[in-house]
């Protein structure tokens, strides 16, 4: 009896030693993924009005969208659109930033998680122990088996699991609950087990892109509208947040999960373009960590914590179909938007105006001829690998195989990346969606094969020209 009450008291001593971390991570730059870097300091301000601690919240953002010369805010972030006459809440004033630009890579992201290596900016880490809890938080673009960093790097799904496989095995953590905002996010956690004390929730299952919002004219702050109209978030991001921000806490993660669920779809189904049949927030690892409470995640150490911290609340906006787009299609409406605006009643306008249209109409068609040849590219490494057989080259275009090939999925996505990179942008993610064609042809012609399909993207992008290779398929 005496040596279980110690066991009992051992066990509670742990529990109260306990300690909540955070690790916020987008990795994306560049004024075009405005949303991606409001989402992160978004979350940090939420955490903080939860009563986290500032000293164990670690973050990574290439912090250039502030300072952007296209911000009509200098120095400012708004994660929610506000009608003129009301002023936006920023979440960027004090949202500490302790890796940025150049030290935001796949690398850096691996070692903090690991608590191995070199890490760079200013050498915070998550110095955790087996008994706290982590939350990662990511917002970046993604495809078929990887998460992209700014550099162009990508993590494959398979160094992702393994990576939390050793953070498990080596005593890292306690529990961890991932939020990860990114097109096919799901693929990243297929096939996890769920004997890691993980859970994760994906903005989408494995096979489509997600979807940003306050877009086009609603991302407007006190009645401007953002140059490019950009997103000012991401739809499951700022849903989930929302979530966490009402209420007491004490709602269970699968409520948070299945509310989410729910107005992240029915959201989606408003939208003019996305998904077939919308976006479908997805869970995975350890279900039963659904149990655990909202605070058990998303809050300071204790009640105390909680008491002491500074509220902080920004408005809510539902979003509507105007306001949602489909991130494939994001800078196609952007510049279509532009476009529009530029063009709308040509002649009661003088010279300024003028040159408006005929740069945005620029614009427009540079971009669709960029997007024109990312179609061929992906088209033309089919053709490549099969020359003769319009029945394979087809097979390898529609199938749907899963990642399971990191190297030769990696070096060929590298090398198209690198390759083509005076010739048509590969890094975007427009681009993305078709990174499934080197996942299935990775897949069909065998790992084995890896060297001869990243010369073959090598060819393809030396040989890339104007007009198509092979017009069998629309695309």
């Amino acid at each position: 009896m005496t040596s279980s009450l110690c066991f009992l008291g051992l066990l509670l001593l742990s529990y109260a030693d306990a300690l909540h971390w955070a690790f916020l991570v987008t990795g994306s730059k560049d004024w075009r993924n405005y949303r991606h870097q409001a989402d992160l300091c978004h979350v940090y301000q939420i955490l903080l009005s939860k009563g986290f601690s500032k000293d164990r919240i670690v973050t990574m953002s290439f912090d250039d969208v502030p300072s952007d010369e296209l911000n009509p805010f200098p120095g400012q972030l708004f994660n929610s659109p506000t009608e003129a006459g009301t002023p936006g809440v920023d979440v960027y004033d004090g949202c500490n930033i302790d890796y940025k630009g150049k030290d935001v890579t796949n690398i850096t992201f691996a070692n903090l998680l690991l608590g191995t290596g070199e890490v760079g900016g200013n050498g915070r880490t998550l110095d955790m122990t087996a008994d706290d809890t982590l939350l990662v938080a990511y917002f970046d673009h993604g495809a078929k088996g990887y998460i992209q960093f700014p550099d162009k790097s990508t993590f494959h799904k398979v160094d992702f699991q393994n990576t939390l496989t050793t953070m498990h095995d080596t005593g890292r953590y306690g529990r961890m609950a991932i939020y990860m905002e990114a097109c096919n996010s799901g693929s990243m956690f297929q096939g996890l087990s769920a004997d890691l004390n993980i859970y994760g929730v994906t903005a989408q299952g494995p096979d489509a892109p997600s979807m940003g919002t306050y877009c086009g004219y609603g991302a407007t702050i006190d009645g401007t509208l953002l140059a490019g109209a950009q997103c000012l978030g991401d739809l499951f991001a700022v849903t989930w947040q929302q979530f966490v921000v009402e209420g007491d806490g004490t709602r269970l993660l699968e409520t948070l999960f299945q509310s989410v669920y729910e107005d992240v779809l029915s959201f989606s189904r408003l939208s003019h373009g996305g998904p077939p049949g919308g976006q479908y927030t997805s869970q995975y690892g350890d279900l039963s960590m659904g149990k655990l409470t909202v605070a058990d995640i998303f809050y300071g150490d204790s009640q105390s914590d909680v008491k002491l911290a500074t509220a902080f609340t920004a408005p809510w906006v539902a979003p509507n179909a105007d306001t949602i787009w489909w991130v494939p299609n994001l800078a196609t409406e952007s510049n279509h938007l532009q476009y529009n605006e530029a063009s709308a009643t040509p002649l009661l306008k003088g010279e300024a105006h003028w040159r408006e249209m005929l740069k945005a109409t620029d614009d427009l068609q540079d971009l669709l001829n960029k997007q024109k040849g990312t179609q061929q590219v992906y088209w033309d490494l089919v053709l490549a690998a099969y020359p003769d057989s319009l029945k394979d080259r087809e097979k390898v275009w529609t199938a749907n195989a899963d990642p399971s090939n990191p190297e030769c999925e990696t070096e060929t996505h590298y090398s198209l990346v690198t390759e083509c990179a005076s010739k048509v942008d590969l890094a975007t993610s427009y681009a993305s969606q078709f990174h499934q064609v080197v996942v299935n042809l990775c897949h069909v012609m065998g790992a084995d094969s890896t060297h001869r399909i990243v010369n073959l993207a090598k060819f393809v992008c030396l040989s890339l020209n104007s007009e198509p290779a092979h017009k069998g398929i629309i695309v």
